[in-house]
This record gives structure tokens, sequence and C-alpha cells, in this order.
């Protein structure tokens, strides 16, 4: 009971951090934060994107026998490029 209290508690008291620590902050400054902030996230997912893709590519998830089928004609069933981005949209 007392660590369900304690978990509960724990998110208020971090947007309540945030949130005095970002307005104790001249504009100029949290620019600067926000700026570097959204560029660490950024590499990072690129860096992550790029590991995975390289992963992919050496270890071929899915090849099981160690031979790459590629049947994708056989499920080919006649939808287009432009099909799949329109019902993006629908």
């Amino acid at each position: 009971m007392y660590m369900r209290l304690l978990k509960a508690l724990m998110l208020p008291l971090i947007a309540c951090t945030v949130i005095s620590g970002t307005s104790s902050t001249d504009a100029r400054s949290s620019g600067k934060i926000g700026f570097v902030a959204i560029t660490y996230v950024s590499l990072i997912n690129a860096l992550g994107s790029v590991v995975g893709v390289i992963l992919c590519v050496i270890i071929q998830p899915g090849a099981v026998s160690g031979q790459v089928n590629d049947n994708s004609d056989k499920y080919n069933n006649g939808l287009k490029t432009s099909d799949i981005i329109a019902d993006f949209f629908r």
C-alpha cells in the first residue's frame, strides 16, 4: 500500500519540478535547452534506426533455412502505392 502511494505521488512531483524549473529560466536559456533536447532526441532516433536497419540486413530475420524466399508475387493483390497512401487519410 505504501509503495502504491509513493508511485502515485511520483508523477505529480516530477511534473511540478519540471514546470517550476522551466518557468524559472529565461526565454533564451529555455530555447537553447529545447534545441539541444530536440537535437539529442532526433540524433538518438536516427542512430537507432540506422542500427536497426543494419542489423536487419546482417541477420535477415525470417530467413530460417538460410535462403531468402521472395514470394512477393504470390501475395500481390493489385494494391498500388497511391492506394496505400490514400488509406492514411481515410
